[in-house]
């Protein structure tokens, strides 16, 4: 059982490799593959954060998407997550913001939950406006 465990723990990691809980991280990881950064401020037993969780990872398109980004994926109640809820005055989750970390500028934000295609498309006009790679 626990090598079943450890290979899904391996398998779940590669697959959300570009996955970061904290922002510095993700913004230097960003920095580096000159990627933009998705910050993705959710709250725990948020539904709208859980569909667009299971979204970003699960649906083809979105999730081909996303894997050529990094997400900053940040609990709104954690300490980090009040001080961006602040900071991008987030009045409810989920609450997306799209960053450059090249020109450490913010390219636009949004919140709530929006169908896959739409989700697609506002990555796709991120990643051409941003000039990064992505």
């Amino acid at each position: 059982m626990l090598k079943v465990w450890l290979v899904l723990m391996l398998f779940f990691s590669f697959s959300r490799a570009e996955w970061v809980s904290s922002l510095k991280p993700a913004l230097e990881l960003g920095k580096k593959k000159e990627s933009p950064v998705l910050i993705f401020l959710w709250r725990q037993g948020c539904p709208a954060c859980a569909y667009m969780e299971r979204t970003i990872q699960s649906n083809p398109q979105v999730k081909e998407r996303v894997d050529r980004i990094v997400v900053a994926h940040i609990d709104l109640n954690s300490p980090e997550g009040r001080e961006l809820g602040k900071k991008y005055r987030v009045l409810g989750t989920p609450h997306f913001v799209f960053y450059n970390p090249v020109l450490d500028k913010e390219l636009g934000s949004f919140s709530g939950a929006v169908p896959p295609a739409l989700f697609t498309e506002i990555l796709n006009n991120v990643c051409a406006e941003s000039k990064l790679k992505c």
